[in-house]
């Protein structure tokens, strides 16, 4: 569950945001859906709840609080809690954004065998996100996850066309101290919530090139290319000949491709097509980082699929003015 998905969920049960008798209930009623989408033990299901509600309302005095709790209870050696401070560092939840901190209790949460911890730690090695790109590490790592029920794992290793192992060591849940979750709890509703922050919007011009809608893209802060808006394409996907300009502008290297994977075409043929990694895909004022990207014939119209569009919390085109509407998701 995001964050956003968090806060309409209040706004749907019609609560008020505020008081701990509010924050109790939602927190009971998350770990139950979480509980019965995950299929994972509810003292987890509660944990990931609670972390739900703590990412919901990021900048209020309560989280800088909570975040300062939390990390006692992650100095401790509490591997949810160091797990939950990494989260919080990289998101900037009550304390500054600090990727080499998120990184440190990151490892130190998965260095006792925590799920969601080594999961994460995978995610990033696979992306390259403050460690070394290793894809063979990622994959030891989503497996280790994997096997202590982490379903996200689960399905990182099946995108990765990886098999998946038994859960054999089903991960005992982290020792959390009652009276401090009751505290940080407290502290939350010690003062009212930061009021939600309106999500930004972006518009991009668009240019109509023989019967479709084109915009131009600087891809890895080099190469620019028109790109054809497509919203039935899964990922981005790029000519090699912008491929071979991005390799040779020193802005594509081996770390960057991710092998191969099989593609479905509309005439219902299968073909395999190499993929990789954009660091980062500009359109305007709007950059997404971390992109995935198919490298398509020398001939092949460049195409911005949803591996780009779906890091918007919506897009839309307004044939009025021509222009690409993006809106971001909230922080």
């Amino acid at each position: 569950m995001r964050p956003t998905e968090a806060t309409d969920l209040l706004r749907i049960l019609g609560l008020r945001q505020g008081g701990l008798a509010f924050f109790v209930g939602v927190l009971l009623f998350v770990a139950g859906i979480s509980h019965t989408a995950r299929a994972e033990p509810p003292e987890n299901s509660v944990k990931r709840a609670f972390a739900t509600i703590v990412l919901a309302q990021a900048d209020s005095k309560p989280y800088v609080t909570a975040a300062q709790r939390m990390r006692a209870q992650a100095e401790g050696g509490n591997a949810y809690a160091q797990y939950q401070l990494s989260l919080d560092y990289n998101a900037g939840i009550g304390v500054s954004a600090d990727d080499a901190e998120a990184v440190n209790w990151l490892k130190r949460s998965a260095t006792q065998n925590y799920a969601p911890a080594l999961n994460e730690l995978g995610s990033r090695h696979e992306q390259g996100r403050g460690v070394r790109k290793d894809r063979t590490e990622a994959v030891r790592l989503y497996r280790l996850a994997a096997a202590r029920g982490e379903i996200n794992a689960r399905l990182n290793l099946e995108r990765l066309g990886e098999r998946a192992p038994p859960i054999t060591d089903a991960a005992p849940p982290a020792v959390v101290d009652k009276k401090a979750i009751g505290e940080i709890l407290q502290a939350y509703a010690a003062t009212p919530n930061a009021p939600p922050r309106a999500p930004t919007v972006l518009t991009v011009p668009l240019q109509r090139l023989g019967g479709v809608l084109t915009v131009p893209a600087t891809l890895n802060g080099s190469v620019v290319s028109n790109f054809v808006l497509d919203s039935g394409a899964s990922d981005v996907s790029i000519p090699e000949t912008v491929a071979n300009a991005l390799r040779s502008a020193g802005k594509l290297s081996d770390s960057d491709m991710l092998g191969s994977q099989r593609h479905v075409l509309a005439d219902g043929s299968i073909v395999s097509t190499r993929m990789m990694m954009l660091r980062s895909l500009q359109l305007g004022s709007a950059t997404v980082t971390n992109v995935r990207a198919s490298i398509a014939s020398a001939k092949a119209p460049p195409l911005l699929g949803q591996s780009f569009l779906q890091q918007f919390a919506s897009w839309s085109i307004d044939n009025q003015r021509q222009v690409l509407v993006l809106v971001e998701k909230a922080q």
